[in-house]
């Protein structure tokens, strides 16, 4: 008796359990600083083609990739971490991929005080 519930048990936990569709399209992201070294971890929110927002983190060399489940029309938005600030063109991408397509989207950020190139101090007296 032991054993029939045991392997129900067991066919049930292997049937049952959550299953993983395959990836229908792939975004990647690198995110660099003005410089082009890495940017290292950033917070990275996703909006689905059905509206679903996720969080994702890169990785400490600046990259991510996402497997979706369906293929339309994405936005990936970098909240760049302390230290840094926008960038160019943007921290937010909109993309629309296909079935089985993939796309890299380079992002760069500013680390603060630097995004921002001004002239010599011109103050009073000068």
């Amino acid at each position: 008796m032991r054993r029939i519930v045991m392997g129900l048990l067991l066919a049930v936990g292997c049937a049952g359990g959550a299953t993983t569709a395959p990836a229908v399209a792939t975004v990647s992201l690198r995110i660099r600083d003005d410089g082009g070294k890495s940017a290292g971890v950033n917070q990275v929110l996703v909006t689905s083609p059905s509206g679903v927002n996720t969080s994702y983190r890169s990785g400490n060399d600046g990259t991510l990739t996402i497997q979706l489940q369906e293929a339309g029309t994405v936005t990936v938005r970098v909240v760049p971490r302390a230290q840094f600030v926008g960038g160019t063109p943007g921290l937010a991408r909109t993309v629309t991929l296909n079935e089985g397509s993939s796309q890299l989207l380079d992002i760069t950020v500013y680390r603060s005080g630097e995004g921002e190139r001004v002239g010599p101090f011109e103050g009073p007296g000068q």
